[in-house]
């Protein structure tokens, strides 16, 4: 039995690592948004089709203790319709470890306000005791997550979520595997010999 929460030990685990994975997800959503509050903050055009805005400075204008933005932009897709964010950052917490954060978003919306899709993608390095990545304590880890989201009218959603702990940094990208349609691969596994995969 779990002393804080009073539910047994695998269901307390359990909702902990789910609350992680929605957490981490809304912090890189709201993140992701400021990008567009600030471009209209300092009366920046959205782009149009086929081109994209580099909204770097306005992020880094915003003076967030410490964080360091290395990377924001906007684009859009050159047919038009589809939107990518992407948001790569270095926070230096509490403990002065320093995480790097790359948040990518992909959002497509329909006829309506009602109606849109999309898919999310995050990488967050962390330090972690335990586990079974190589090396000694603390390891260098990442966070590795997708949100794959249909909206088909107000009351049809569907959203799913998946996410993981990768041994090492480097970007998700080489560090995770992913289907083709962009979400996580659940499937994918430690890989040995390159020191990188689920752990």
């Amino acid at each position: 039995m779990d002393s804080v929460s009073s539910h047994a030990c695998g269901a307390a685990q359990l909702n902990a690592r789910m609350r992680g994975i929605s957490w981490r997800s809304n912090m890189a959503l709201m993140g992701l948004a400021s990008v567009i509050v600030q471009l209209n903050t300092a009366s920046m055009t959205l782009p149009p089709a086929g081109n994209s805005v580099d909204a770097t400075s306005v992020m880094t204008a915003l003076s967030i203790a410490n964080t360091t933005f290395t990377n924001v932009t906007l684009s859009l897709y050159t047919a038009g319709g589809t939107w990518t964010y992407v948001m790569n950052f270095t926070y230096v917490d509490g403990f002065s470890v320093s995480h790097n954060i790359e948040l990518k978003l992909v959002h497509t919306p329909g006829a309506s306000t009602a109606v849109y899709s999309g898919l999310l993608t995050y990488g967050i390095t962390e330090k972690f005791n335990g586990g079974n990545c190589p090396g000694s304590d603390p390891k260098d880890i990442t966070y590795i997550g997708t949100l794959k989201y249909t909206r088909n009218s107000l009351s049809d959603m569907v959203l799913i979520q998946r996410g993981g702990q990768y041994c090492g940094t480097g970007g998700y990208a080489s560090l995770a595997t992913f289907e083709s349609n962009g979400q996580l691969d659940p499937a994918g596994k430690w890989n040995s010999s390159a020191a990188t995969g689920r752990c």
